[in-house]
């Protein structure tokens, strides 16, 4: 099964020895987002980059865990009306009513830096998996806490909820519903409001043991590679080659007709980002004894969606990560054939059919672009909604790759509604999934991407799509045409690899 998508660093590794060729002489697949033909010479979507060129430009590779048989306990349902929803920050916590301020657990619904800029709210109900509340839910009320700031526009959170599901199956309701029974509260400019459930005592009996109920992250990447939780230094390495974000700068140069999208991290967000995702440091001894074989592509598997293309939105970390990676990796749980699914439809196109096992970068993308433009988004921005909220299909939700973006309008409550179904490996620290970070530097790191996709790992890299047009005939990066990046402004998705 496919693990989901991390950012790491690695400093050596193994695996792969006494084969009968050089394990440092060979190529990556790349799966591209712009569709099939004109960008590249051979009409297949994807393209080659050298392993000494990945090397020489210390190109940075992300990957996030995957959690298989996952079934949603809990949900929280609300509905907010605001003019300007990037100006609410929403938290649910438990807590007891004779000591609200103590908080047991709690969890962040929007993101922590792009909270979705000067737009409405949807009309519709929204829908936030809060499993990981179930040691505590029936023991605790379950608090919705909005702070309101910015400018003088105010809203109300109009309803608050709390379902429990024996088994989750959108659209079939709930096996019991409490409603909170405190009438709709205005959000007051610069000032914290406050809604509550009484979910104390109301479910009496939980489903299995009040536990999480799926099994562990097949596949998981700390089966084989050993890892730490990123501290300062380890940021400040990653943030020298990515650079930090600046308000000033287009992250979605159009080149020839095609979005690219890849923002870096704010200033604010790297700091949020230390003691949050994790960087790998070498195989672990397990690693080094697993083995892979002499070439694999995996955009061939019956498992991986046909090629797509994002248009000209700058959603091409959400297409990587999103599109490629997470439906990839349920199709590969759940035995999903994309064989006869091709990329159909008038500019830019959608997947021909089996569209409800597909995943919708839209969903995720208009989540964390900051609502009111297209200026891109980020791996660690798309692992936590993965792993937070989770994802809906292309059905549910349809990426529409028009340009400008006709709105930049949050899910209708089926998107919402299918979502936890869906959601990446549960973290246990405070943000962003289990998410790595990493950058190819030597001959150990070319070791850890073989391994990560021999056991079904796709791994997203950030390139510069200026240098599209440098390509050998056979559509190949090497160290003479890949060199010296101007921009890392676009995403790519390793999919394979060829020894030479």
């Amino acid at each position: 099964m496919l693990s989901a998508t991390i950012l790491l660093f690695s400093c050596g590794g193994g695996g792969g020895s006494g084969l009968g060729y050089d394990p440092t002489e060979g190529k990556f697949l790349l799966a591209n987002s712009w569709g099939v033909g004109a960008w590249e010479n051979i009409d297949d979507g994807c393209l080659w980059l050298t392993f000494d060129a990945a090397i020489a430009n210390s190109v940075i590779a992300c990957f996030y865990d995957e959690m298989i048989g996952y079934d949603p306990q809990y949900i929280v349902t609300f509905k907010m009306t605001h003019e300007r929803r990037g100006e609410c920050q929403i938290n649910f916590y438990c807590a007891s009513r004779w000591d609200a301020p103590t908080r047991q657990v709690q969890k962040r619904f929007d993101d922590f830096i792009n909270r979705g800029g000067d737009r409405p709210f949807p009309s519709n109900i929204m829908v936030l998996d809060i499993t990981e509340f179930a040691p505590y839910i029936d023991s605790y009320d379950l608090y919705m806490e909005v702070y309101d700031g910015g400018t003088a526009s105010t809203g109300t959170i109009d309803s608050l909820a709390v379902e429990r599901h024996d088994t989750y199956d959108p659209p079939n309701p709930a096996d019991k519903t409490v409603t909170s029974t405190d009438p709709e509260v205005n959000t007051t400019d610069g000032g914290t409001v406050y809604l509550v459930v009484e979910t104390a005592g109301a479910f009496s009996s939980p489903p299995g043991d009040g536990g999480i109920k799926a099994t562990a992250p097949q596949a998981t990447a700390k089966n084989f590679l050993s890892s730490h939780l990123a501290g300062s230094s380890d940021i400040a390495k990653l943030k020298a080659l990515w650079g930090a974000f600046d308000e000033n700068t287009n992250y979605n140069p159009i080149i020839d007709g095609h979005g690219t999208g890849m923002r870096p991290p704010t200033e604010e967000q790297w700091e949020l980002m230390a003691g949050r995702v994790r960087i790998v440091d070498s195989l672990s001894i397990k690693g080094m004894a697993k083995s892979y074989p002499e070439s694999l592509d995996y955009s061939t598997s019956p498992h991986f969606p046909p090629i797509g293309n994002q248009g000209e939105i700058g959603s091409c970390a959400s297409f990587s990560t999103v599109y490629y990676t997470k439906t990839s990796q349920e199709a590969s749980e759940k035995g999903w054939d994309f064989s006869s699914t091709t990329w159909t439809g008038p500019w830019p196109g959608y997947p021909s059919n089996n569209q409800d096992k597909i995943f919708s970068p839209e969903f995720v993308y208009y989540l964390i672009n900051n609502g009111d433009v297209d200026w891109g988004s980020n791996f660690p921005d798309n692992v936590w909604v993965l792993s937070d909220i989770g994802v809906s299909s292309w059905e549910t939700w349809p990426y529409e790759g028009t340009y400008p973006p006709d709105d930049y309008d949050w899910p209708d409550e089926d998107a919402w509604r299918e979502a936890p179904l869906y959601r990446g490996y549960i973290p246990s620290e405070a943000a962003w999934g289990t998410a790595y970070y990493f950058y190819i530097d030597d001959a150990g790191d070319l070791e850890i991407v073989k391994t990560l996709l021999a056991n079904n790992i796709l791994v997203s890299i950030i390139v510069d799509a200026t240098k599209y047009d440098s390509m050998t005939a056979d559509d190949v990066w090497n160290t003479d045409t890949y060199h010296a990046p101007l921009s890392l402004n676009h995403a790519n998705t390793i999919v394979g690899y060829l020894h030479e």
